[in-house]
């Protein structure tokens, strides 16, 4: 069974998510740059809320948006969710009376815009929510490092147990490289299901000069550039790019 992005959609997918993507140092990373001092935090693709709810224990006033409705289904089950706003929503849509000292996209959300046009109209829309003062922060996958050479079945399969301790085992499968975009599978099979659930998803490797380009255009520029989540100077060979932008 195929779907388009099904990890986000299907039911038994968003189930393993946070086993997949437990709290890291990029998690890490977005939550100190919140500070000490309370804040208004605007989440931009929150997933299953792991980062979104912290913010909000930590005591910063937290909106978290998702475009997937199981997604949020799964934030909104997580322990102390009612301390968070949650919005069904794309950041292009998203509306806003009072304006954000943060914003933040993280994982992949960034690269899930494919278009410039997509990428045009996200950053128009962060222009309009965040606060004169504020930070919008965004990662994107170093297009000159190809780590998508190493999405194939040999390289990526994993095995890992559900949080019912049900054995599944995945792995990633390159289907189409053009120029910046990158066409590719997620195979999952689990032990207690017939037939392997196939997610299908496309990445956007965009290089810095065209993000740059895109945020100026819409009044935004860029405040500070890591290569990495230790908050190291990005290079030709830094896995990441991650950025700090506010209004020109």
């Amino acid at each position: 069974m195929e779907k388009e992005n099904a990890l986000y959609k299907d039911e038994n997918l968003v189930a393993l998510y946070d086993t997949l993507n437990k709290w890291s140092i990029e998690k890490d990373l977005y939550f100190k740059l919140a500070g000490d001092i309370p804040k208004r935090i605007l989440d931009v693709g929150c997933g299953t809320g792991m980062l979104s709810v912290k913010y909000a224990e930590k005591g910063h006033e937290v909106v978290a948006i998702d475009p997937e409705s199981k997604m949020l289904e799964e934030a909104i089950s997580r322990e102390y969710s009612e301390l968070v706003g949650w919005y069904l929503s794309s950041l292009q849509t998203f509306k806003s009376t009072k304006p954000f000292d943060l914003i933040v996209m993280t994982g992949h959300a960034f690269q899930c815009l494919i278009t410039d046009e997509e990428i045009s109209e996200a950053f128009n829309s962060v222009f309009h929510l965040l606060a004169k003062t504020g930070s919008f922060v965004l990662k994107s996958g170093n297009l000159q490092v190809c780590a998508w050479k190493k999405w194939t079945p040999e390289k990526s399969k994993a095995i890992n147990l559900t949080p019912a301790g049900i054995r599944f085992e995945v792995f990633y499968n390159v289907i189409d490289v053009e120029g910046e975009k990158v066409t590719f599978e997620e195979h999952y099979n689990l032990e207690n299901k017939s037939g392997a659930i196939v997610s299908r998803s496309i990445l956007r490797f965009a290089p810095l000069i065209k993000i740059e380009q895109l945020a100026i255009a819409e009044g935004l520029v860029v405040d500070t550039i890591f290569g990495d989540w230790d908050c190291s100077k990005l290079k030709p060979n830094s896995p990441e790019i991650i950025m700090t932008l506010r209004h020109k």
